[in-house]
């Protein structure tokens, strides 16, 4: 899910970044983050041409009484139940090469499998 949401918001494409999030909030989702948001987003952040990458630094499991939260959360907020059956805290470098400058930043995304899929919950 890291990969379509980095790739999905580097390119301004909407359709890749939402294969990120699972479809009850995807659906939600996608009348909000389309394409010309993106490319909005990006040119107020970033003049000139950019390519994002990363790199997964390490991975620490999510204890099962914060996976049950997550479930709880979403259906209050989506109203849709869902089924988590593992989660990770990813740390990952995040570089952003904008008209040859590289900058480099490290975040924290967490992951979340559900029916045989990982996702990302929230942004």
């Amino acid at each position: 899910p890291i990969k379509n949401f980095v790739e999905g918001l580097a390119e301004a494409n909407s359709e890749k970044l939402l294969k990120a999030f699972p479809p009850v909030i995807a659906d939600f989702m996608k009348d909000v983050f389309t394409d010309e948001v993106l490319k909005e987003t990006i040119s107020k952040e970033f003049e000139g041409e950019i390519e994002i990458s990363f790199k997964t630094l390490d991975k620490e499991e999510i204890e099962e009484s914060e996976l049950r939260e997550m479930e709880e959360e979403v259906e209050e907020n989506f109203g849709k139940p869902i089924s988590i059956t593992k989660g990770y805290s990813v740390n990952v470098e995040i570089t952003t090469k904008v008209d040859g400058e590289v900058e480099k930043d490290t975040d924290v995304f967490e992951v979340f499998e559900i029916d045989g899929t990982f996702y990302m919950l929230d942004i």
